[in-house]
């Protein structure tokens, strides 16, 4: 999926305030990006039909990348 610039993550400050919640919440911002962006494709939409499948794959990626990670680190 093509990630556009937020403007949340281009400011310095806001950033580093987002990056610090998704490390005391377990979440990379790169999850942060993908789910914003995801809602963002579907904005404009008469109905968003599939975006809730888009979030749960987007989430189950971040889960088994974060699962091979903790094996690697492990092993």
């Amino acid at each position: 999926m093509k990630n556009r610039k937020l403007p949340l993550t281009e400011d310095h400050k806001a950033r580093g305030i987002l990056t610090e919640l998704c490390n005391k919440h377990g979440i990379t911002l790169y999850l942060v990006e993908e789910l914003i962006e995801i809602q963002r494709s579907n904005l404009g939409r008469e109905r968003q039909t599939g975006i809730s499948a888009d979030f749960s794959a987007a989430i189950a990626e971040f889960i088994e990348k974060r699962g091979e990670e903790t094996t690697n680190a492990l092993g």
